[in-house]
């Protein structure tokens, strides 16, 4: 038991081990990326900064609470968005996923560690960013380490349900093409009209 645990574990870190790796071959994209964001955020600084120039608060929120808002959202996309279905429809285009489905690893846990390791990644890349954006164009953080703790515990949970939806959605399929895919849009459709119905 704990043999085989121990072997899984030493499976998956060495795939969270590569993605490092993975990013770091591509270093002039690291670099022009990270130009880009500081391009792009300087751009949105001083969009709202000219969109407030005549009005103190524009829908309930001044331009420090705007301006935090849009920074915060340019850091952080690339920790919250996801690449996996192009992944998967490049791997089926490819005929990929039955040489992946051939592998002694569960298939959607490798892409979890993967995803998950990226996270990490993407985390510590985005550091100089969140830097540049606190002293340059004044970004102000939460300072209660809750709200961090909170955000980092529904990253990861969010993951999780992304992946076991990718999950549902390949069992359901496979099982009921047809009624299991309406069953995922029909899910998808009742959470986006209930979020609407939220606000």
């Amino acid at each position: 038991m704990t043999q085989s645990l121990r072997r899984q574990v030493n499976i998956y870190g060495a795939i969270a081990a590569m993605v490092p790796k993975e990013y770091s071959a591509y270093s002039v994209w690291v670099w022009m990326q990270f130009v880009v964001q500081i391009l792009s955020m300087m751009i949105f600084v001083y969009f709202w900064r000219a969109v407030y120039a005549g009005a103190s608060t524009l829908g309930g929120l001044n331009l420090q609470q705007t301006i935090n808002y849009i920074l915060l959202a340019q850091i952080l996309m690339p920790l919250v968005e996801t690449r996996m279905i192009f992944m998967f429809g490049f791997m089926v285009r490819n005929g990929a996923v039955a040489i992946e489905l051939l592998r002694p690893l569960d298939f959607q846990g490798r892409f979890y560690v993967e995803n998950l390791a990226g996270l990490g990644v993407f985390a510590v890349e985005k550091l100089p960013l969140l830097l540049i954006a606190i002293v340059f164009f004044g970004l102000q953080l939460p300072v209660d380490l809750a709200v961090w703790g909170v955000f980092a515990v529904s990253l990861v949970l969010g993951r999780a349900s992304f992946f076991s939806s990718i999950g549902f959605s390949l069992r359901s399929r496979s099982t009921a093409p047809r009624r299991g895919g309406f069953r995922s849009c029909a899910l998808a459709w009742q959470l986006f009209s209930a979020a609407r119905s939220c606000h």
